[in-house]
């Protein structure tokens, strides 16, 4: 049809490389290209499309170039646009997936392990790191790895929760990388209870919000490969599990599409509620939208609390810093609430938080005595509460309100934020602050290959199909919200 061509580079008489593309009016796909290896130190393949590309942009009607290959480094500084291409295999329902899961598992189980062992990491090019200080040791550039959304699914917050919290775990950062930049980081941690083999996503009760961390120009497909990568590295886990996730984000459901690609069968489950504000206006905006009870509540407040000398504090620098984390630590430990079991993480925390200037520590302080303190901090054009605590011998004088709002105001007036964030939990009076209610899930996979999998996987089964049938038998109440918990999907301390 007239929609071939070859490209042939020669030195004198001698054919040095060649390009085999198709070609018509408005593109030219190439194919194959080779080259004569005993002269590879001139580079002709380079030099052929070189010339390739400079003949195209001379022309009057300039064509698109495609390479129709999975891109290489090497191509990608040629191009101008890339794209991703999928594999889709679809099925009927889950219950047809999970028979063809299980039969492929116990396949490659029984007549592949040995080859699937062999192959281990090195598919997909995928290497692993034991912590996140080996990347910088190995001169990887992190500086474009993030998780997209806030300071929890960054680099530096996988740093503090290492050092402070989980230091003495089987930590691994299973990665993709192009040259010395990863494109994926999937942060993760091997678990033993008992017979149960276990990965569990690198987050605990301190992490708001879990994602694999990704390249600004990459993708969530690597998933795949690192998924693989992570089964057939060391002992074969029985168990995978990661959260708490946004379960409308485009990681949540790569990793699923992820675990299915590689035999698992994976279920998703309620962990929490998250409350937020979308920020329209100014602070005096702001409470209009709110109700009447919590407009005279906060004047009531401010009025008997600054009467009695109280004072209102925002610390944002890290001047004196130590100072206010002892503050904050006082007042914390004279609250309702329960000790911290790491009491190295929330000073950590604030410590980063003043270095980079996200601080906004909030302390409420009656004739001098801190009473009520409160740990948020800005990120990105967003506000986030992420402690709060107030001496209960004051709840008369509503501290917490009194706080909550002095520093709603600043986010709002001062920050300009777009968003404030509540974080975890479905406290009811987050609902009086807040205006938007969304819900962080997680995901639990089971593999179908070993025997403790598919235990767990049948376990798994009746536990949801029971729940099912006894919502049917007795319907919850409308208002009620029941969490949708695996039977082995708690977190992990």
């Amino acid at each position: 049809s007239g929609q071939a061509a070859v490209y042939e580079l020669y030195v004198g008489e001698h054919l040095a490389s060649s390009r085999l593309v198709i070609t018509n009016q408005q593109m030219i796909v190439c194919l194959k290209t080779t080259y004569d290896e005993s002269i590879s130190r001139f580079a002709p393949g380079r030099l052929l499309l070189y010339r390739v590309i400079e003949e195209q942009l001379n022309e009057s009607e300039r064509k698109t170039i495609e390479f129709y290959t999975n891109a290489t480094s090497d191509q990608k500084e040629w191009a101008t646009f890339t794209c991703t291409m999928q594999n889709l295999q679809m099925f009927r329902n889950h219950a047809y997936l999970s028979a063809f899961s299980f039969a492929r598992a116990w396949w490659r189980r029984i007549f592949k392990s040995a080859e699937d062992k062999s192959s281990g990491s090195r598919v997909g090019g995928v290497s692993h790191n034991n912590n996140i200080g080996s990347f910088a040791a190995a001169s990887y550039n992190l500086t474009e790895v993030s998780g997209m959304n806030g300071l929890e699914t960054s680099v530096d917050w996988f740093s503090i929760l290492e050092e402070n919290v989980c230091s003495k775990d089987e930590n691994r950062y299973y990665f993709i990388a192009d040259k010395q930049v990863p494109q994926l980081i999937l942060p993760v941690r091997f678990l033993n209870n008992g017979i149960v083999n276990k990965i569990v996503a690198l987050s605990n009760y301190y992490t708001p919000l879990y994602t694999p961390l990704v390249h600004k120009n990459a993708d969530f497909l690597g998933l795949e490969f690192i998924v693989n990568a992570i089964k057939n590295d060391n002992k074969i886990p029985d168990l995978m599990q990661f959260s708490p996730m946004d379960p409308l984000s485009p990681a949540f459901k790569a990793l699923i599409n992820a675990l299915k690609a590689n035999d698992w069968i994976p279920f998703s489950y309620f962990c929490f509620g998250n409350w937020y504000l979308k920020v329209e206006g100014n602070w005096e905006d702001y409470l209009k939208t709110r109700r009447a009870s919590l407009r005279s509540s906060i004047r009531r407040s401010f009025k008997r609390f600054l009467a009695e000398g109280g004072s209102l504090e925002i610390v944002s620098t890290k001047e004196d810093i130590e100072r206010f984390i002892a503050d904050f630590d006082e007042v914390y430990s004279a609250s309702w609430k329960q000790p911290e079991p790491y009491p190295q993480f929330v000073p950590s925390l604030i410590r980063y938080l003043a270095d980079h200037g996200c601080l906004r520590l909030g302390f409420a302080r009656l004739q001098g005595r801190v009473i009520a303190g409160q740990l948020w901090y800005v990120w990105q054009g967003k506000a986030y509460i992420y402690k709060v605590a107030y001496h209960e011998e004051f709840a008369a004088y509503s501290p917490g309100t009194v706080l909550t709002a002095h520093l709603m105001r600043h986010v709002i007036d001062v920050d300009q934020v777009e968003e404030v964030d509540f974080l975890i939990g479905d406290d009811p009076y987050k609902r009086t602050w807040m205006s938007h209610r969304r819900e962080r899930q997680g995901i639990v996979a089971y593999n179908p290959g070993t025997l403790v999998g598919l235990a767990l996987l049948v376990v798994e089964i009746a536990g949801r199909t029971w729940k099912r049938l006894r919502a049917r038998i007795k319907p919850a109440p409308p208002a009620t919200r029941t969490t949708k918990e695996s039977f082995f999907s708690t977190s992990d301390p």
